[in-house]
């Protein structure tokens, strides 16, 4: 046996068991009465349902009106100060802000807060580097 049919014969018995594999996993038989077993969930469930998305629903709408109204600042903050150093930092965190639109705001609570804390602290460095 020449080398050629020996690559050959290494090649194409483990692509003919893949395909094999492929086409035999189909030939079992689908089960004829699959039973369902649905349960209605009961009134205390669905109470605990309606209350986790109504605390979730209530995070979402606080965490959107804080970050309106650190959009609101981030303006009123850029609008006061001349200073081109403290305006392109209010303007990167105008930009982070927007970032979360169209998000789900119920879970950037963390991020929100940080972007809150650093805001400040560059306010207050602005404050410092004036007094």
């Amino acid at each position: 046996m020449k080398i050629p049919h020996i690559i050959a014969i290494f090649i194409f018995f483990p692509l003919s068991n893949s395909i094999n594999a492929q086409t035999s996993r189909y030939e079992k038989p689908i089960p004829a009465n699959v039973q369902s077993n649905f349960v209605p969930l009961s009134t205390n469930d669905l109470n605990m349902m309606r209350a986790a998305i109504n605390r979730r629903q209530a995070l979402y709408d606080s965490n959107k009106k804080k970050v309106d109204d650190l959009i609101d600042w981030v303006f009123e903050l850029r609008s006061k100060k001349t200073n081109d150093s403290f305006r392109s930092k209010m303007e990167m965190y105008y930009k982070k802000l927007r970032a979360f639109d169209g998000g789900d705001f119920s879970l950037k609570a963390d991020n929100i807060r940080e972007i809150e804390l650093s805001i400040k602290e560059a306010v207050l460095d602005y404050n410092n580097s004036y007094d």
